[in-house]
């Protein structure tokens, strides 16, 4: 991790009181703990918006409010995603 992150070497925290000043925030714990929550989130509304997918595809055609439900609620569960895969994927420098 040392060779992808400069802040994780403690040699160079030590020398560069910058990086001090950020180490509340850059640190490895934090950084995997970070990590695993945006992992959670993700798999969630992946699980989320795919569950409705198959709900709208065994849904009765006939029954066209119970398909818009389905709708907007895969609508709204998208744009939540869309939001906060961008606010995940740009600290992470992908």
């Amino acid at each position: 991790m040392n060779d992808l992150y400069h802040w994780s070497d403690r040699e160079i925290v030590a020398h560069d009181p910058l990086v001090q000043h950020k180490s509340a925030f850059l640190n490895v714990p934090f950084f995997m703990a970070r990590m695993i929550i945006y992992f959670v989130l993700w798999v969630f509304f992946i699980r989320k918006l795919r569950s409705i997918s198959l709900s709208g595809d065994m849904a009765d055609p006939s029954n066209m409010d119970g398909i818009m439900t389905l709708f907007s609620k895969s609508e709204l569960y998208s744009k939540i995603f869309i939001f906060i895969l961008a606010v995940t994927i740009f600290p992470l420098g992908l």
